[in-house]
Formats: C-alpha cells, structure tokens, sequence
C-alpha cells in the first residue's frame, strides 16, 4: 500500500510542476522549458506530445506524457492525457481553486533492485522535510474513525499500530481507550491492536509489576 501512495506523491508532484510553469508561459514555451530542463525538475527525461495552456479559460491540458527510467532504457511513467481547469482569479490571492481534474491511460512501471525500487531518486528529490512524526491521539481518533467507515462498507476489519510517541503507561491507556470507543472492545486483540513502543511496554510492565522491568 505504502508503493502506491509514493507513487500517487510522484504523479501529483509531477503533474504539478508541470502546471506551476504552464500557468507562467503560452504553451509551446512551457513544453520546450520542460523538455529542456527536465533534469532539473525531476532527474529524469520528460517528453510531451502536446501541451495546452488557455491562460483566459484556466484549461491546461498534457497529451502524451513520457518520464523515462532512472537510465532513460523504459518508461517509467506514462499518461495518455490529463486535462485540469482551474479558476483564475483566486490565483491574484496566491490561492489554486481547481474545477475538474481529468487523465487517461496512466502506466507505471515499477521494479526492485535490491533495497531500491524504480522510483526512489524521485521520491528523495521531493521528500522535503522527512522528520519521523510520533504517534497523537488526535492521528488516531482520524485513523479508527477511517477504520470504522470502511468496515461499515466492506465488512472488513483493518488493524491500528501506534507507532512512536507511546512512553509510558497512561498513553498506552489513552490509545486503548480510543480504539475501545471508536471501534469497539472487538478490536482489542493482539491481531487488531497494538502499540508499536518498547519503552512503553516496559513502563506498562514496570507499572504491573510494581518494579522497574527492562525486559525490551
């Protein structure tokens, strides 16, 4: 699951630098800046069939995008079209109010080589600040409620990890009372729930026991 969000962040990330220089350049400029420096963009060959820019209706559409591999051999990403309209005014504001979104034929090709997949240099190049964030209970409550809104649709229970953040006893204890709450005591099984922190398994302990326990 976490491949496709990556490689959702790369399309997204790509289609909007795309748009970002569209908006400033009439449409035949805007396609020779990015194929003539589309290894400053993104580290890879970008190539157009055709680029469209109407600046007075806000439509911007890309007819057949090609992002080759990291060695130029393949193509790594492919879009037979994307088409957005988006009103203008809001942009004098520094706001983007975009009115329809629109592609067809979109193909990824991804591979593995070791540790490394197909798409790790471009990820690297727009990861921005990749500080680890703990666990919040607020990050739970959104996460069981998503939980619970999809096993009302599917039928199907989804597990919740609190990972980080998790110290000491009454933390513990505040995530579990979450998931009690939200999802229900069913959840709270070893399949369904756990709590992804050696620090607080040992307080939790320490706290049972009535000693100090450094058993992880």
């Amino acid at each position: 699951m976490k491949k496709w969000i990556k490689i959702t962040l790369i399309a997204a990330a790509v289609l909007a630098v795309l748009i970002v220089i569209a908006a400033i350049a009439v449409s035949p400029v805007a396609k020779n800046y990015i194929e003539k420096h589309d290894r400053e963009l993104i580290g890879r060959s970008i190539r157009m069939e055709r680029l469209r820019m109407n600046i007075f209706t806000g439509r911007l559409r890309i007819e057949g995008l090609r992002i080759g591999g990291s060695e130029d051999s393949t193509t790594f990403f492919r879009l037979d079209s994307f088409e957005m309209r988006m009103r203008l005014w809001p942009l004098l504001g520094n706001r983007v109010l975009v009115k329809k979104i629109s592609f067809a034929g979109p193909d990824v090709k991804i591979y593995q080589r070791g540790n490394a997949f197909s798409f790790d240099d471009i990820t690297a190049r727009f990861a921005g600040d990749t500080t680890a964030v703990a666990a919040t209970p607020e990050a739970a409550v959104v996460m069981c409620q998503a939980i619970r809104d999809y096993y009302d649709k599917t039928g199907r229970k989804v597990g919740f990890k609190a990972a980080g953040g998790v110290r000491t006893a009454e933390d513990a204890a505040l995530y579990y009372t979450i998931v009690e709450e939200i999802l229900g005591k069913e959840w709270l099984t070893t399949e369904l729930f756990r709590i992804g922190a050696s620090s607080a398994a040992n307080n939790i302990l320490s706290a049972i026991e009535g000693s100090e326990v450094k058993y992880f």
